[in-house]
């Protein structure tokens, strides 16, 4: 399936959903969820490019945990990583890389979705892949907290990114890392949207 089908696909549902993470890495790709970090789908293409510094290794196919992700792998070890996923079934055309962010810089990361009460917020402050910091110290905030927080950290742009983003899919979730600097593809943001998901 083309990636404009995918996309339609999503906006048939009623309200609109993301049902699996292929149809969630090509609206990444796309620049859908807003502000992202550079993506390749090769590492040729990362060659190719002349990237610098590390590499996040994660799983964009729909049969594969949602947890397989390698983080800061140097751009050198890359090939190292790879035989390492293939040795557990999982080629290479199945994989996203994206440059790592800096996350000496990171705020706070975890997952934001719509709830009964309002906003609700699981996030952690700990400077470690999400899995494990969310695992390691979990906070919870919801309502009129959970939006004096978003405005207290995020630029305007990045909350009105979130924001618009729930209105779309008000039953998904939303994964960011949120940073003290402006960072990404898009200006005046310093939050990251990974995956909106309802799977």
């Amino acid at each position: 399936m083309e990636d404009e089908e995918i996309k339609k696909l999503v906006f048939q549902r009623n309200p609109p959903t993301i049902k699996n993470k292929i149809e969630c890495f090509i609206l990444y790709n796309l620049g859908f969820f807003g502000n992202k970090v550079e993506t390749a789908k090769t590492y040729k293409e990362i060659i190719e490019n002349n990237w610098i510094g590390s590499v996040s290794l994660r799983s964009r196919n729909k049969r594969i945990n949602r947890n397989m992700v390698s983080y800061g792998i140097s751009i050198e070890n890359i090939p190292k990583e790879l035989e390492k996923w293939k040795q557990n079934g999982i080629d290479e055309e199945e994989i996203l890389f994206s440059k790592t962010p800096p996350d000496d810089r990171l705020l706070f990361q975890g997952e934001i979705m719509n709830s009964i009460q309002g906003i609700h917020i699981v996030y952690s402050t700990l400077k470690k892949p999400m899995n494990i910091a969310l695992k390691e110290e979990e906070k919870i905030l919801t309502g009129i907290n959970a939006i004096i927080f978003l405005k207290q950290n995020l630029t305007p742009s990045s909350l009105e990114d979130i924001k618009e983003l729930l209105k779309i899919f008000p039953n998904d979730v939303i994964e960011f890392s949120t940073y003290e600097i402006e960072l990404g593809s898009l200006r005046n943001r310093n939050t990251i949207i990974w995956e909106v998901r309802g799977y």
